[in-house]
């Protein structure tokens, strides 16, 4: 905002130096002079903090998830058009069905084999309640 600008620019303005102090040399990000740029009070044009660095390493994988999310999203769409076994209610019925029919199945077989047991264990036995079967 131009009021913060203000501000800084009259901070400036009243700041007063020692004529003994060393003054400061900028240099441009492209117009940089070999090994001057390292030099004391020489704000170098390519200078930048850990910061920087570490944010330009974030964007680069950003970019890359962002590929490999989308490669991801083509691998896991489902075809448009098919439609599934379940949408058709003739199906849901058809399948209900067959689990009903196999839970019967598999009921008849445990009571089968309960029976079997049963038996096999009064003739082993030979006890009380064999008589009151």
């Amino acid at each position: 905002p131009e009021n913060v600008l203000n501000i800084a620019r009259a901070g400036l303005a009243e700041l007063r130096l020692s004529a003994s102090a060393t003054p400061y040399t900028f240099e441009a990000g492209d117009a940089t002079q070999k090994g001057a740029g390292m030099m004391p009070y020489v704000l170098s044009g390519k200078r930048s903090s850990y910061a920087d660095y570490e944010r330009s390493l974030h964007a680069v994988e950003i970019v890359a998830l962002k590929a490999e999310i989308a490669k991801l999203k083509v691998h896991h769409e489902e075809p448009v058009g098919i439609p599934h076994w379940y949408d058709d209610p003739k199906t849901e019925i058809e399948a209900a069905m067959a689990v009903g029919a196999l839970g019967f199945i598999f009921g008849i077989i445990a009571l089968v084999i309960a029976c079997v047991a049963l038996v096999k264990i009064q003739a082993a036995n030979k006890s009380k309640y064999s008589s009151q079967v």
